[in-house]
């Protein structure tokens, strides 16, 4: 090279690679783009949650009807429904309605891998800790969690205690209005007028069920305000799951079920916090999502033994 070429190569000015950044204009637009996407996806996502937690609702529901079947195999009969709400269930009385004064939960316990809690009742010490024991196939996931919440009632043959367990799911007792009777520790005689499957001192087996086993509840998801899921304080939903017959365990068809809703209490009927309908058991142990919008007629006749409710 030339010394005349060497020093144009060395005046000549050399290039520099200019980096772009974006515009404010641009990047409000990328954070748009993404907001709607996720505003998009959110309720896709939400939706499968919680088609998973009625799922698991269903799953639960479905291993208690087998355990009433597999009490039913054992016992010749569903199981007893108890005696007055302020008894805990005893396993020194058996499964006898004439004897046993804890409700459907604490008779099905064995039959659903609990046998160790049963087996706590044997002694007064071992109710009061059974109470306040929260056992997972209780508690409708897209509720709560499994909890122990504030009570202000006590026990006729436990201590009391201030936090105690809780249930979101009750069993059918008829389509009459009452689903409680006779309180505290009282035996007494068996109820007449009730025309579910449970109820006090109740004894009911598959002969007994002419409505159909395919369409008679057996049991489901009780109603609940959604303002006290976590406050123990709903009316019916303010007492440990191993009581005896109780509006808490216990729920009628007189009227439709309904969608959890803030604000407003009912303790007799059935119902959930699932959008698409409520979650119930037939006594031949089938699940299905009964629409809030069902006849009332035949949602009533669903909780009758002797009738039965047909779906169109």
């Amino acid at each position: 090279m030339s010394k005349l070429q060497h020093a144009a190569s060395r005046a000549r000015p050399r290039r520099r690679s200019v980096r772009r950044a974006f515009t404010l204009v641009e990047l409000l637009v990328v954070i748009a783009i993404i907001g709607i996407l996720i505003a998009l996806l959110l309720p896709a996502v939400q939706a499968a949650r919680e088609a998973s937690r009625r799922m698991k609702c269903a799953n639960q529901e479905k291993q208690m009807a087998l355990s009433w079947h597999l009490h039913h195999d054992i016992h010749l009969h569903f199981p007893t429904g108890g005696m007055g709400w302020g008894n805990v269930g005893d396993a020194n009385l058996g499964y006898d309605g004439d004897t046993q004064v804890g409700g459907w939960i604490f008779n099905i316990l064995d039959y659903m891998e609990q046998t160790n809690l049963r087996a706590m009742s044997k002694t007064r010490a071992g109710r009061t800790q059974m109470i306040t024991t929260a056992v997972d196939f209780l508690y409708c996931p897209s509720r709560r969690v499994p909890v122990v919440l504030p009570t202000r009632y006590g026990h006729c043959n436990a201590n009391y205690a201030p936090n105690v367990a809780r249930s979101c799911y009750a069993a059918n007792c008829g389509d009459q209005t009452q689903n409680e009777i006779n309180g505290g520790c009282g035996g007494g005689s068996t109820p007449t007028g009730f025309s579910g499957v449970c109820y006090r001192k109740s004894l009911i087996n598959f002969g007994q069920i002419t409505g159909g086993t395919s369409h008679v509840i057996m049991l489901g998801e009780k109603y609940i305000n959604p303002d006290r899921y976590y406050t123990g304080s709903d009316a019916a939903d303010n007492e440990h799951p191993y009581t005896g017959f109780n509006n808490d365990i216990f729920r009628v068809t007189n009227q439709k079920p309904q969608q959890d809703r803030k604000g407003y209490g009912n303790t007799k009927i059935f119902g959930g916090p699932h959008p698409g309908g409520v979650v119930m058991a037939f006594c031949d142990a089938s699940v299905h999502v009964i629409t809030y919008d069902i006849s009332t007629n035949v949602w009533r006749d669903m909780g009758n033994r002797n009738k039965g409710g047909h779906l169109e």
